[in-house]
């Protein structure tokens, strides 16, 4: 009897290629030069920076990469955001915005543990 090929969401390889794509268009949105302005909303960019790093925790624990190596590689990576933004004509480095990368750690965690494509269903 043939045995079913997996589910695409329940292959960690694929999560991990989400995951390094990912990582690269945070880290070109975070860099590309941006015209001074107003936001909408105050402290919009925290809210960006909590969201991106949700979704970056997400898509790495669905990759099956160990927790501590990935919160640590990723609150690294959010402090080179910041000193590369410092180094940018157009930008700024903020504590502030390292504090809701690691905030958004936490919630991608919540989110990875209570919904995981990789747990075996039913039917």
């Amino acid at each position: 009897m043939p045995v079913a090929a997996p589910r695409w969401h329940a292959d960690p390889r694929r999560w991990r290629a989400l995951f390094v794509a990912a990582l690269v268009v945070t880290l070109v949105l975070a860099l590309r030069p941006v015209a001074p302005h107003e936001p909408w909303l105050p402290h919009l960019d925290k809210l960006r920076h909590l969201a991106a790093f949700a979704v970056l925790w997400t898509l790495g624990a669905w990759g099956a990469l160990r927790a501590w190596p990935l919160a640590v590689g990723l609150l690294a990576f959010g402090g080179a955001i910041e000193l590369l933004q410092g180094l940018t004509a157009t930008r700024e480095a903020s504590w502030g915005d390292w504090v809701a990368d690691a905030a958004g750690l936490a919630v991608g965690h919540v989110i990875a543990s209570r919904w995981s494509p990789l747990a075996a269903r039913a039917g």
